[in-house]
């Protein structure tokens, strides 16, 4: 295990150069059920494009494990509601 000894500055920095989307997949079961997430986040990194997508979770549980089996990028963040569905 690596530790990341970078500050919360330096973290935001890279964040911001990296010029990408922090994707949150949350589970839930209505589009706009996290929107309170997004906007803080919106508020406090305004610099940072982030994009959550609602869904229940055991769909959120399928196309996590198709990203890790078959290489493609996996979600920054998976918030389940179940936490007995992965195999890893």
């Amino acid at each position: 295990v690596t530790l990341d000894t970078r500050s919360f500055g330096q973290l935001f920095q890279d964040a911001i150069e990296e010029d990408g989307e922090l994707l949150i997949l949350a589970g839930g079961d209505k589009p706009d059920q996290q929107d309170f997430i997004k906007n803080a986040f919106k508020k406090w990194f305004p610099k940072i494009d982030i994009h959550v997508h609602v869904d229940l979770s055991k769909y959120h549980d399928a196309r996590f494990d198709l990203a890790v089996t078959t290489g493609r990028p996996v979600p920054d963040v998976l918030q389940s509601q179940t936490l007995h569905d992965f195999d890893f």
